[in-house]
């Protein structure tokens, strides 16, 4: 079985790339052409299309790290608390597939849910929409329908779904051990939706966050895509 500090190691770095995404979006929120400037990108002379479809780019990346880092975490301390097997790669899917079709089932129906609303979100926004096109400077209008009309936040409430339909995908079900690892990955779960209503509040709070004169103007209707959704 792991010792505490293993599993403290392990947990911290996975917490750490989890809130990756976060902290970049935060950013790019409050200093928008500090990140199109970062990214290469000139909006005084690009669109900001540009500037959008590079951080869209980011983000695919930061998704990848997120995925490797937590699965890396549940096959070293999830399954290698469950199953005394540390690092079996193969093995540790085996087991994740053989998971009862009631919990299986639930996880696809949490995984469905979630990215028919992220897929919502996109086809109501499109790409600039989405990745902070007016913070960078361009015209996005207000969008008042699906599934904006259902629910705030949707795409924030799509991610959670696919956290928690991962969860339930790789929940440990056998052994005492079980419960320990059971414990685990509650708590990342718990944590990783977390980041996600935290960066909601933020969303919320910095509404009307002014651009600074060193940013593009906003346009002029005062509501934008942003303030709608956040990656």
């Amino acid at each position: 079985m792991l010792d505490a500090v293993r599993v403290m190691q392990e947990s911290a770095a996975c917490a750490a790339a989890l809130s990756l995404p976060h902290w970049v979006y935060a950013y790019t929120w409050v200093r928008p052409r500090a990140f199109a400037s970062f990214s290469g990108v000139d909006l005084d002379r690009q669109s900001p299309a540009v500037a959008a479809k590079q951080l869209c780019t980011l983000a695919v990346g930061l998704k990848i790290v997120q995925a490797l880092f937590f699965l890396r975490w549940w096959l070293v301390v999830v399954y290698g608390a469950e199953s005394e097997a540390d690092g079996d790669v193969l093995n540790a899917f085996r087991v994740a597939a053989s998971k009862p079709l009631l919990q299986m089932a639930l996880a696809a129906v949490l995984v469905f849910v979630g990215n028919s609303l992220n897929f919502a979100v996109y086809d109501s926004l499109g790409m600039v929409g989405v990745y902070y096109g007016d913070r960078f400077g361009a015209n996005v209008p207000w969008v008042t329908g699906w599934p904006f009309n259902f629910m705030p936040h949707p795409q924030y409430v799509g991610a959670s779904c696919n956290v928690l339909g991962a969860t339930v995908a790789l929940y440990p079900t056998e052994g005492e051990r079980g419960h320990q690892a059971a414990a685990y990955m509650v708590g990342m779960a718990i944590y990783w939706v977390m980041l996600y209503v935290a960066t909601t509040v933020w969303e919320d709070q910095a509404r009307g966050y002014p651009i600074k004169s060193e940013t593009p103007a906003a346009n002029g209707n005062g509501a934008t895509a942003a303030d709608q959704v956040v990656k």
